[in-house]
């Protein structure tokens, strides 16, 4: 089993669940301004963009510069875990082969070492997995949040009344497409994307968890 995560389609995957509000929000405070959306009596047409998140994600370097630190730190525990796995496979088999042959003492002492094996990748396993929910939560997360801000910036930036995700979009023309202006715009701020992700990263790191209530005074 390979352990190496694949952030960019777990940040597709995480995407749907956190684009709806912040895009609505910019959506509305373009109408705030415009009035194309929610005035009704405003003559004029609706322009409307859309974006292929996968396409940015796996284009932008800006991401990719962020990601692969992750992952790399991710491939480096991955790697650690399956020479860990085949270690303990070989030590199993030598042991199937050669249990006929074992004095009582040595099978128990085989045994008990393959036994220890398996807990130590249970143990490894679970460190990752852990880690791999910490990456989720503080750089997955808020880069993602900084694709929606962009995607929000270049929606004002170039007048659009509306911008939905691409597959969503049935039928549009090349000229609807924003794709390549948000990854243009991501590339150009990889620094600012850094430092906010970073910022999120460390404030959670730092953050202490709340001391427990002291208990109320007993009344004689």
């Amino acid at each position: 089993m390979r352990y190496f995560f694949p952030f960019l389609f777990t940040m597709v995957a995480l995407f749907a669940a956190v684009v709806p509000s912040p895009v609505r929000a910019a959506a509305s405070d373009d109408a705030a301004t415009s009035g194309t959306l929610t005035d009704k009596t405003v003559p004029g047409p609706t322009k409307v963009g859309f974006v292929d998140i996968e396409v940015v994600l796996d284009s932008s370097e800006a991401i990719r510069s962020i990601v692969s630190e992750v992952d790399s730190d991710l491939g480096e525990q991955a790697k650690a875990i399956d020479a860990r796995k085949r270690e303990q496979r070989r030590a199993q088999l030598a042991f199937e082969q050669q249990e006929s042959v074992l004095s009582e003492t040595e099978r128990a002492a085989r045994q008990e070492k393959i036994a220890t094996m398996l807990n130590e990748i249970d143990e490894m396993e679970y460190r990752f997995q852990k880690e791999v929910r910490d990456k989720q939560r503080t750089t997955v997360e808020p880069l993602l949040e900084q694709v929606i801000r962009v995607i929000g910036d270049v929606g004002k930036r170039e007048k659009y009344d509306l911008i939905v995700r691409g597959e969503m979009a049935l039928y549009g023309r090349e000229t609807a497409d924003v794709t390549p202006l948000v990854i243009k715009e991501m590339d150009s701020r990889v620094e600012e994307i850094r430092a906010a992700v970073l910022k999120v990263k460390g404030a959670q790191k730092t953050s202490k968890t709340p001391a427990p209530a002291k208990p109320l005074p007993l009344i004689p």
